[in-house]
């Protein structure tokens, strides 16, 4: 049996926190020596400052220092150690090294910092994670849904335990009950169970627990607690934002995907519960930890017909939001300018990938001429 515990935060609490935001350094198409770039799919740095880039065209795992040189390639593609078919996500643990989770091989490897590969298939049926995650005593969290019909009938859980040896362990949380307080059939029901429900970076570990902000943001965030072994969260919240989507009237099946992008819609399918069509208003852009213990919780709300960037500000504990800042641009990037109109709504187009060690945030766009870009900007938190 499941227990939850709703904390509606109804008190306005005046702003003593905000950031101020400075772009470093930004790939436009190409990086610094002139070689083409691919779409940012997955973004890790180690602890000198150095990240990997996941591009989404080539399947590269490319390593740059932190100025943006490049260093070397730590990938290839193949089916042997260290070689790759379908990245689904990278990692970077407390030992600085490297963890990619192959969709089509169905493995868990280990790059090491002296070069060697460990190879564990661990995985009985295709996973799609979203995110990798490390608690504070080296044990894992993996944010994943089961990619297989069988399944999806076994388990609706989002989120599952391994070991510092990479087992699969027993325990598995996160069922879409636990996300929603609407009626089965609902579209946070639907998507919950025919994807991850949330967007790469919407969890965060902190010590033990795990803190989640969902895909459809209404303001609730969600804590599950380690001391109760998991079968037990909080829910916290420091404004109630509305509704975050609105169902879209027409039937899928004379759905037009020129449509989808001229009014903004969303398309979710699952073989169990078959598809359904949404405008997406409020959603989480990304948790991160500054180095310095608080977490910010991007993310995009809805203004009549305009959208709104805002930082949520949650305290170190990962229990309260102790206040909000709209945010105009992050360094050099204005968000108007990236933010599109749509029918009845706007989206921000901005992928917030990672957070360094040194509050570095990776944010990426699509440039003029549907170019990607990358900007790596500097955060620093006032109070």
């Amino acid at each position: 049996m499941k227990y939850f515990f709703i904390i509606f935060l109804t008190q306005v609490f005046s702003l003593n926190h905000s950031i101020e935001t400075k772009s470093l350094f930004s790939f436009k198409g190409e990086f610094f020596d002139g070689t083409p770039m691919g779409i940012p799919m997955n973004i890790e740095s180690f602890s000198d400052g150095s990240f990997v880039l996941h591009e989404n065209e080539t399947q590269d795992l490319k390593k740059f220092d932190h100025t943006g040189r490049f260093i070397e390639k730590l990938s290839r593609r193949g089916r042997g150690p260290g070689e790759f078919l379908d990245i689904d996500n990278i990692f970077i643990n407390q030992n600085d090294e490297l963890l990619v989770l192959d969709h089509k091989q169905l493995k868990f490897s280990v790059l090491k910092q002296n070069g060697d590969a460990e190879e564990h298939r661990i995985f009985k049926s295709r996973p799609r994670a979203r995110e990798i995650h490390q608690k504070s005593n080296g044990e894992y969290i993996l944010a994943s849904i089961k990619y297989s019909e069988i399944g999806r009938r076994e388990s609706g859980a989002l989120f599952y335990e391994i070991d510092e040896r990479f087992n699969i362990k027993d325990k598995e949380f996160g069922f879409t009950e636990d996300y929603t307080l609407e009626e089965i059939g609902s579209l946070p029901h639907f998507v919950m169970r025919g994807g991850s429900g949330l967007t790469d970076s919407s969890i965060l570990t902190n010590g033990e627990d795990l803190l989640v902000a969902p895909m459809f943001y209404t303001g609730r965030l969600i804590r599950y607690n380690s001391s109760s072994n998991y079968s037990t969260f909080n829910q916290f919240s420091f404004k109630n934002f509305g509704i975050p989507y609105k169902e879209y009237e027409s039937s899928s099946d004379n759905f037009n995907f020129n449509i989808m992008h001229e009014r903004g819609l969303n398309l979710v399918s699952n073989r169990t519960l078959g598809s359904r069509i949404f405008y997406h208003f409020n959603r989480s852009l990304g948790l991160f930890k500054l180095n310095t213990g608080e977490i910010l919780h991007f993310a995009q709300i809805k203004r009549g017909e305009e959208a709104d960037l805002i930082v949520e500000f949650i305290n170190e504990e990962g229990s309260k939001v102790i206040g909000t800042q709209t945010l105009r641009s992050i360094g050099d990037i204005d968000v108007k300018e990236n933010t599109s109109k749509k029918d009845n709504h706007s989206r921000i187009d901005l992928v917030f990938h990672h957070m360094d060690k040194n509050n570095r945030l990776y944010v990426s766009r699509m440039g003029k001429d549907y170019v990607p870009e990358l900007h790596v900007v500097q955060i620093k938190l006032s109070k």
